[in-house]
């Protein structure tokens, strides 16, 4: 690996000549592949493979909506030689700011937020520029903040490198709702903002609406929940070799501590809440605190690694998935195991919702009191949007943004908080675009109605609309197959009626299509003129050539046959038809009118030339 072949130089260093070399990697890009393309459509249901393939991304659909042309009548997607080189260019950066991420969060958990926040701040606000322009289909604007994204990122390296030892503690870097601090144990509650830092023996609490998320040196962060209280007892530097001790304890409410690598092997994290305290071995736990007078009790959870917990001379060891409640005065409850995770009832982990407001199901798990539900606007959960607790096993919930990360976890009979379930992503597709409807040989006139001509008692009416989306027949539902075809049948009145045909699709867009059902009626259909003079069925010509004219049903066909000839004339649009002949004297003229739809006799008129 290019990491691995680097000298050897500081930590940091090394991810900045990974960043150079990397880049260096990605940008020889071979240019004869892209002189191969051809181009090529998709259907719409490919749309996020299709991105994944071209554009290096997923959530890159938009850029590809950008530059595709779409044909409505198929939900297809088509993409030029020119579109797919543009593509293949964009993905060399999608790949770079994919890698670029993960320095970014090695950034971080070396101390970014606290050692280089006006970097860190330029870095993070360019990649969300960056991410803002993709969803919005922004090709221009994307390459733009993307470039700025890794110049800033390489600058952030640097200065991280030259500030690590700067003897900073922990700082509030996530909040929702009213969070106030304490600076010293007698200092008052002050609210605190975004950007406050906190040192030894300074408090943090949160109220009923509001959330936390407390970033220490190391790397690790700790989300303080609704209604809790906690104070920073130790945090310590050592300038030898970066290692941080952190003592914190819990005083009522509810926190989830993620530590960094560090924290978790070097045994520095340590908490305490009541008579309870523990020595961290794990990356990832969760703890409660609950006093009333002289009595209380603390619950943990713990997801990987381990937990020492003692009480009094008591002490328990957690396992991954592993629990207990401490009563105060009382020895640690025996270790047990965690509720497994509930699962949504979706085929994939990611799905595309077309309105604000959707309803959550997931299976029911065996000894589930109430079901969590954690909704963040980040897959790492560090900014907790929304926590619902609920008994049922659904939730009705209404997102507002483009793009939601979701988690669930059972809460068991003793309070404890489960596994979490896998991450689950929220796609708000701001579709403006109406679905398509399609009817079969149903010609439309100059104002877009669909007229049939028919002589039949019934006439069908066969086409499609987008798939998923719902059509409405004169206020009825009409039945749609998977791919979004219909037929049905409507009755021939002894006048013109109407067929009004709306569809919806998931997004509320729709589009209505009027048809016209024309009856057929046989003595309209014969009716003509000569330009001769006639006298019943007799015709009287004095010149070489006659010439009859009517004005009946659009396309209809007529055919005059004389002797051993005959010859054939259809009507226009307008329904006017007109045709010459050179009859012979004594000679008869028959004239067969056809249907405009089905192409059946409907009526026959003879003539006689004198």
């Amino acid at each position: 690996m290019i990491f691995d072949c680097l000298p050897p130089i500081a930590a940091s260093q090394k991810l900045i000549a990974r960043l150079f070399l990397v880049f260096a990697c990605l940008t020889n890009f071979s240019s004869s592949i892209l002189a191969q393309q051809k181009p090529f459509s998709f259907p719409a249901s490919q749309l996020y493979s299709i991105s994944e393939k071209i554009a290096g991304d997923s959530l890159a659909w938009p850029v590809v909506v950008s530059l595709a042309s779409r044909k409505p009548e198929t939900n297809e997607f088509f993409l030029t030689p020119t579109a797919q080189t543009t593509l293949r260019d964009f993905s060399v950066l999608a790949k770079r700011i994919r890698l670029a991420r993960v320095d970014l969060s090695r950034f971080i958990k070396g101390g970014a937020r606290i050692f280089a926040e006006s970097e860190l701040l330029a870095t993070e606000r360019a990649l969300q520029e960056y991410d803002r322009a993709v969803n919005s289909g922004n090709l221009k604007t994307s390459k733009a903040f993307g470039d700025s994204f890794l110049a800033n990122l390489i600058i952030l390296g640097k200065a991280l490198a030259a500030r690590r030892m700067e003897s900073v503690e922990a700082k509030l870097t996530q909040k929702n709702g009213l969070v106030e601090r304490r600076k010293g144990l007698l200092g008052s509650w002050q609210k605190a903002s975004i950007g406050d830092f906190f040192s030894e023996a300074d408090g943090l609490r949160t109220g009923a609406e509001s959330v936390a998320v407390l970033s220490l040196v190391d790397g690790s962060n700790v989300v303080i929940e609704q209604n809790t209280t906690a104070i920073i007892r130790t945090a310590r530097v050592d300038k030898l070799n970066g290692s941080v001790k952190t003592d914190m304890t819990l005083v009522r409410g509810s926190l989830l501590a993620q530590l960094s690598a560090n924290a978790q092997e070097g045994e520095n994290f340590n908490f305490s809440a009541g008579n309870t305290s523990a020595v961290v071995r794990s990356g990832k736990f969760w703890a409660s605190s609950a006093v009333k007078g002289s009595s209380g009790e603390t619950r943990l959870s713990n997801y990987d690694g381990t937990l020492d917990v003692r009480s009094g001379k008591a002490v328990v060891t957690l396992k991954k998935n592993q629990g207990t409640v401490v009563l105060v005065g009382k020895e640690p409850m025996p270790p047990v195991e965690l509720l497994p995770s509930p699962r949504l009832n979706w085929k994939d982990l990611d799905t595309v919702i077309y309105q604000d407001k959707m309803t959550l199901e997931w299976n029911s798990v065996q000894n589930t009191v109430q079901y969590q539900i954690e909704i963040s606007d980040s897959r790492t959960f560090e900014n907790i949007i929304q926590t619902y607790r609920t008994p049922s096993l659904s939730l009705a919930i209404s997102v507002a943004g483009s793009v939601y990360f979701l988690r669930l976890q059972s809460i068991d009979k003793l309070g404890l908080r489960g596994a979490d379930s896998p991450i689950y992503r929220i796609l708000r597709n701001a579709d403006r675009e109406p679905p398509s409807i399609t009817v079969q040989d149903w010609p439309t006139d100059l104002n877009g109605v669909g007229i049939r001509y028919t002589t039949r008692s019934a006439v069908d009416v066969e086409g499609e609309t987008e798939p998923g989306a719902t059509l409405k027949r004169n206020g009825s539902v009409v039945p749609l197959s998977e791919n979004g075809q219909f037929r049905f049948t409507v009755p021939v009145d002894q006048t013109e009626s109407f067929i009004t045909l709306k569809a919806f699709d998931k997004s509320g867009n729709e589009l209505t299509r009027l048809l016209k059902v024309v009856p057929v009626k046989s003595k309209k259909v014969a009716e003509m003129n000569w330009n001769v003079q006639q006298s019943g069925d007799t015709l009287y010509t004095v010149g070489t050539k006659i010439q009859a004219t009517g004005i009946s049903y659009p396309n209809l066909r007529l055919i005059f046959k004389q002797g051993e000839k005959s010859e054939a004339v259809q009507s226009d649009a307008q329904g006017q038809w007109k045709i010459s002949l050179l009859p012979n004297r004594n000679e008869e003229i028959s004239v067969y009118f056809e249907s405009p739809d089905t192409g059946e006799l409907v009526s026959v008129k003879k003539f006689f030339v004198r």
